[in-house]
């Protein structure tokens, strides 16, 4: 099952950046928050199988997090060349903006669950967060890809390197 939403991830992906679909949004929302969103009453598939295996993947922090200011980031917030987990990985800084003298963040943990319950392929909520709405109209990430997109594909992307990594280790441990 796990590889199968990760193959419709990866489809996903491919239709907004190759075939430049931009409704396809909405579904890589959706699959993030089935695969990590661990908040409420969801029960995220990848993370969940994480755990029963006892399989706590890490992969290294890449980027450069010069554009982030400092306030922004908590004292705990990992470098570039740290190792980390997956849910390390979703309490970092997604986005942020500021408002008022007031810095608004979103982790990329925030960043799914709104944008599954605003773009997501579930259902749309009708109650517009302002901060993310916003994030809809900053600019390109690359030719083609808003910064809105480029935020959700880079979650992606991490995604799935760590469900490639957790096969891996499953597979190294013979538990497949």
């Amino acid at each position: 099952m796990l590889h199968e939403q990760i193959r419709l991830l990866e489809e996903h992906i491919q239709q907004l950046t190759i075939n430049k679909k931009s409704e396809y949004l909405g579904e890589i929302a959706g699959k993030l928050r089935l695969l990590v969103y661990e908040r409420g009453n969801n029960i995220p598939l990848l993370l969940s199988l994480m755990d029963e295996f006892q399989i706590a993947s890490k992969i290294k922090v890449e980027g450069n997090l010069d554009t982030i200011p400092i306030d922004v980031l908590p004292l705990t917030h990992p470098f570039p060349g740290d190792e980390i987990t997956l849910r390390e990985y979703l309490n970092m800084v997604a986005f942020w903006r500021d408002v008022h003298k007031k810095t608004i963040v979103y982790t990329h943990n925030d960043f799914i669950k709104i944008g599954s319950q605003q773009d997501g392929a579930a259902h749309i909520d009708s109650k517009l967060d302002e901060h993310f709405a916003f994030s809809k109209s900053t600019g390109k990430w690359m030719e083609n890809i808003t910064q809105h997109e480029g935020v959700f594909l880079r979650i992606a992307a991490k995604v799935i390197s760590y469900a490639n990594k957790f096969f891996a280790e499953l597979k190294a441990q013979n538990k497949v």
